[in-house]
C-alpha cells in the first residue's frame, strides 16, 4: 500500500537524497515512531549518544519514548548501515528531518512513495488518560473532526497535530466524522463508528493517498502519570 503526497512542503524530506556525513552536535529531540504502513521496508538509525540505533517502526502503535541526535539547525538526524569493500560496517547520513518548532517531542510518521520511504515529524504528545486522543493533519487542506454527539466538531490546519480531550464511554463505542475543505466547502470524507477500549487512547492520522483523504485510527496505550500538553 502506498501513500502519495503525505510527505509535503518543508517538513518533507526523500531518502534518495545524496549521502553524506553528519556529524551531531550534542542537540537532541525526544520521539516516538510509527510506520503509516504494513510491512515497510525501511531500515533506518538514529543515533544516541555514540550509538547508532535502528529506528522501531510498527504498524500498529508508536515505539516507545527514545532520543534522537539533531544537528546544528535542529533537524532529527537519519542514518543508513552500509559496508565497505573491506567489511567495515560505517553509517552515513541518510535524511534530515525536519521538527516543529519549539517542539519537545515529535512523532516521526513514515510511509512509501515511490519505492522511496519518507519520513516526516509531527508534535507528539504524551497522556496517562485514554480519553486524551492526539489529532494529526498531513493533508494540504484543513479537516474538521466530530467524535460522538458529545463533542463539538473542530478543526486542523494542514501539517499540524493537537491533543483533546473526547467524551466518549470505555468499553462501548463513538461515531467519528471528519471532513475536508475542499473548494471553498466542508466536504465530508469520513464517516464511521470506532470501538472504545479501557486504557487505549486513538491516534486520528489523516493522509492522502492518490487523489483521496484517508483517517487512520492507532491506538495508544495511556501513561499512567502523564499529563497531555494542550
Amino acid at each position: 500500500m502506498k501513500f502519495h503526497k503525505l510527505l509535503y512542503g518543508a517538513c518533507l524530506l526523500f531518502l534518495g537524497a545524496s549521502l553524506s556525513s553528519a556529524e551531531s552536535t550534542g542537540k537532541t529531540i525526544q520521539f516516538r515512531a510509527l510506520a503509516l504502513e504494513k510491512n515497510l521496508n525501511a531500515e533506518l538509525y538514529y543515533k544516541d549518544g555514540s550509538d547508532y540505533i535502528l529506528l522501531p517502526l510498527s504498524h500498529y502503535r508508536p515505539s516507545t519514548q527514545s532520543t534522537a541526535a539533531c544537528d546544528d539547525t535542529g533537524k532529527l538526524l537519519l542514518f543508513e548501515k552500509l559496508e565497505t569493500e573491506g567489511g567495515k560496517v560505517v553509517f552515513q547520513q541518510k535524511v534530515k528531518v525536519a521538527v516543529p518548532n519549539l517542539s519537545k517531542q515529535v512523532l516521526l510518521l513514515a510511509g512509501n512513495h515511490d519505492d522511496k520511504t519518507r519520513v516526516i515529524a509531527v508534535e507528539d504528545n504524551l497522556s496517562g488518560d485514554d480519553k486524551d486522543w492526539l489529532f494529526i493533519n498531513t493533508t494540504k487542506s484543513p479537516m474538521a473532526f466530530q467524535i460522538g454527539d458529545a463533542n463539538k466538531p473542530f478543526p486542523l490546519p494542514p501539517w499540524q497535530s493537537v491533543p483533546k480531550r473526547v467524551q466518549v464511554d470505555s468499553g462501548k463505542g463513538a461515531a467519528i466524522r471528519v471532513a475536508a475543505f475542499q473548494k471553498e466547502e466542508w466536504k465530508r470524507v469520513y464517516s464511521t463508528y470506532w470501538p472504545i477500549y479501557d486504557g487505549q487512547r486513538a491516534l486520528v492520522i489523516c493522509v492522502t493517498r492518490g487523489n483521496k483523504t484517508q483517517v487512520l485510527n492507532f491506538f495508544d496505550v495511556a501513561q499512567p502519570g502523564v499529563t497531555a500538553d494542550r
